[in-house]
């Protein structure tokens, strides 16, 4: 596997943002702005958070708290299989799709802050 200060440095093509990660009318503005984050992000960072993620552990017992999943109806990397996940980790599962790709936190928080509003007691 090639280190990941190689791979971060691989230019990723427009038209692959828009079908995976954004809106496929996702303006060049949106797209400029990730380019530049993604530029702006250290390698040592991403690299350390990515090993913290591989020392998680799987947890032996449910959670007895709410669990709202919420995922993008546009976002086609990660299968229907693998959102159901939760269910195996929490006795109460929301699903919910919402419109939006990938970056649903910065294209549609609006819908996102209903879904967790319906949750508040």
């Amino acid at each position: 596997m090639l280190p990941l200060h190689i791979i971060l440095k691989i230019p990723i093509p427009r038209f692959v943002l828009k079908i995976f990660f954004f809106e496929r009318q996702s303006s060049d503005e949106l797209l400029t702005l990730f380019y530049r984050s993604i530029g702006s992000a250290k390698s040592k960072v991403l690299a350390f958070r990515l090993r913290q993620i591989l020392k998680l552990t799987i947890p032996t017992k449910l959670f007895t708290v709410d669990c709202l999943v919420i995922a993008a109806q546009n976002y086609r990397l990660i299968s229907k299989k693998v959102s159901l996940a939760a269910s195996r980790y929490f006795e109460n599962v929301n699903f919910v799709k919402i419109k939006g790709s990938h970056f649903l936190t910065q294209t549609n928080v609006e819908a996102i802050i209903v879904e967790l509003q319906k949750l508040a007691p």
